[in-house]
């Protein structure tokens, strides 16, 4: 987890996070801010672990940690935070030593979201992607009567 350390203190990915707390601040549906990432990195890994993944901790983490920032530029510029996402963790995924078979699994994950097949970069794209839907809260949402997602795409439970 030497790596991620390092990311999670990087000086520019606080400022990202500073950026995303200001383009969020009057967001009543879901954030996408650190407490986010770091909520879908916890969940995720037990997923990982509960069905015996092979998918490092720190890999997971780090995923997990940079799948949403390219919300800022979609904010910004309305381009898809999936491909923006993907510019910006390649940024620092190289910076931090992470190899290229590394950073093209993470980046395959955060421009997919999506399931797929049962390979190591779809895998951890699906860990990801229910991951990020079990960490919303919809449940106890205020912003339920108006929020665009389906009743049955809500997380209507508690389970990690």
């Amino acid at each position: 987890m030497k790596r991620f350390k390092q990311l999670l203190i990087d000086k520019d990915l606080s400022a990202y996070w500073k950026q995303m707390d200001q383009l969020e601040q009057d967001r009543i549906y879901c954030r996408h801010g650190l407490t986010h990432a770091l909520d879908v990195a916890r969940i995720g890994y037990i997923l990982i672990l509960e069905e015996q993944k092979a998918i490092s901790k720190e890999l997971f983490y780090t995923t997990a940690l940079l799948h949403d920032l390219g919300r800022i530029k979609q904010y910004e510029n309305g381009v898809s935070h999936h491909e923006a996402g993907v510019k910006i963790a390649c940024e620092f995924l190289e910076k931090y030593g992470y190899t290229a078979d590394e950073i093209a699994l993470i980046c395959d994950a955060i421009s997919s979201h999506k399931h797929g097949p049962d390979e190591e970069a779809y895998v951890l794209a699906d860990v990801l992607y229910r991951a990020d839907k079990l960490s919303r809260n919809c449940f106890a949402c205020q912003a339920q009567d108006t929020c665009y997602w389906a009743q049955e795409k809500r997380n209507q439970t508690i389970e990690f």
